[in-house]
């Protein structure tokens, strides 16, 4: 990822080319509109099954009725980043929309935006799911699913391995709702979040936990040098302007507009169940029932990313946090008598509800938003280091223990205008941190 490039303004990007075919045409063909762009951004998350994206056009030579443009075209982009790093993928333009004159212009411009989102969801959009698995991993069906439904020769699906045969009939489901389906019900281990998504990125799909992809990373943010080495090492203190290109270098690292969310709200963490949720089964054979109540704190060391902190004292914990959220399940076996764990189509039920639950809400709540000058590479799930300052009268330089350190990326939107190239991101760490991981850019000093 790295390169010692230097260029003159940080953020600086240059869109090589852009071109529109109808999707039967001939690769490498096709209109080349780069000229009458404006801006276009891609969006990509941990939180959703597909990528999508949309440019902008100011087009006076009326290309939108001449190829014409039916919502059934191939897009093919090409273009370079600050570091060097060249990018050329290919996506399906499904939409055209906003279309309309642009307004005060004495030219005749036609104004639009076309949506478009990968050649992969397309394909797998025409599918339909209706399929039985039975006794096996779940991890064996997403990649049975993947391979029937995705077809691809231009991406690849890392899956991490789950544990425990499961049985599963699905009836009519969309691909992208199988792998969700199937997400919801993963189960990793005793070790485990159990918090399994399933997304694509512009290079790949996933179907993983966040601390699969915090191992993936791991030798990446293992050391200053490395951090470094991989443009991953980011900052919260601005400097003074400087144009030279070791001042762009350093602007090139440096976060804006951040927001740390909300950080408390005890009314709402109530309601929600945020450190307490319970599962009550139902044996409608025997009439029994049966609670399991699981507490964040006893889990919480299961997230991998980061050392942290429950906001709130251990007496507020056992005294004013009731347990309100509750799901319901009936009892499935095959045998009457077994409790758990044989001869049962689900067998994990009690394990994955709760614990995905709660580590759920934690990454959602501890998220914090910035904009980042933009690099090709950087894809959700990608661990960063973020060096965050306190933000105190008098604390210049101080780092903010319970923010600063580790963080997952798993929000992107890529925002391409002129030449400028930015990424809003979402990052999180499922909590607050309990200590200074600085220490690591002590080594060897």
């Amino acid at each position: 990822m790295a390169n010692n490039k230097l260029a003159s303004q940080a953020g600086f990007y240059e869109l090589l080319s852009m071109k529109i075919r109808p999707i039967e045409a001939k690769p490498d063909t096709g209109i080349e509109i780069s000229q009458i762009i404006t801006a276009w951004h891609l969006n990509e998350s941990m939180f959703r099954a597909n990528i999508t994206g949309s440019v902008n056009v100011l087009d006076a030579e009326g290309i939108i009725r001449t190829l014409p443009i039916l919502g059934e075209e191939i897009l093919s982009i090409q273009w370079v980043d600050f570091y060097g790093d060249i990018q050329k993928k290919e996506f399906y333009c499904y939409g055209l929309r906003d279309l309309g004159p642009l307004q005060d212009s004495s030219e005749s411009l036609m104004n639009y935006r076309l949506d478009f989102t990968s050649i992969e969801h397309l394909t797998a959009a025409q599918g339909e799911v209706r399929q039985s698995f039975a006794n096996q991993l779940i991890s064996d069906m997403v990649q049975s699913v993947y391979d029937t439904y995705f077809k691809t020769t231009s991406k690849t699906i890392e899956i991490e391995p789950t544990v425990g045969e499961q049985t599963y009939a699905i009836p009519s489901l969309t691909p992208a709702t199988t792998m969700n389906f199937l997400a919801k019900r993963a189960y990793g281990g005793e070790d485990s979040t159990n918090n399994y998504y399933f997304f694509e990125t512009k290079d790949k799909f996933f179907f993983c936990t966040p601390e699969y992809l915090h191992n993936k990373y791991k030798e990446d943010v293992s050391s200053e040098k490395a951090l470094e080495d991989n443009n991953l090492l980011f900052y919260t203190a601005k400097t003074a302007d400087d144009n030279t290109p070791a001042g762009q270098l350093r602007n090139q690292q440096t976060v804006s507009s951040i927001s740390y969310g909300d950080q408390s709200n005890s009314i709402n963490e109530i309601n929600q169940g945020e450190y307490k949720t319970s599962m009550l089964e139902i044996d409608l054979l025997n009439r029994t029932t049966s609670r399991t109540i699981t507490e964040y704190k006893d889990i919480i060391s299961n997230n991998t990313i980061d050392t942290l902190e429950i906001p709130h004292k251990p007496d507020f914990l056992s005294n004013q946090m009731p347990v309100v959220h509750e799901k319901y399940v009936l009892k499935d076996y095959n045998v009457p008598g077994i409790d758990r764990g044989e001869n049962r189509h689900y067998p994990f039920y009690r394990e994955v509800i709760n614990s995905k639950h709660l580590f759920s809400i934690a990454m959602n709540k501890y998220s914090i938003n910035c904009t980042i000058k933009g690099r090709n590479p950087l894809i959700p799930g990608m661990v960063i280091f973020l060096m965050v300052d306190l933000i105190e009268a008098g604390a210049p330089g101080r780092p903010d223990v319970a923010r600063d350190g580790l963080y997952m990326v798993t929000n992107i939107t890529n925002l391409f205008q002129e030449d400028e190239f930015s990424q809003l991101i979402t990052l999180t760490k499922g909590g607050l941190s309990t200590t200074n991981e600085r220490s690591l850019f002590k080594e060897n000093r």
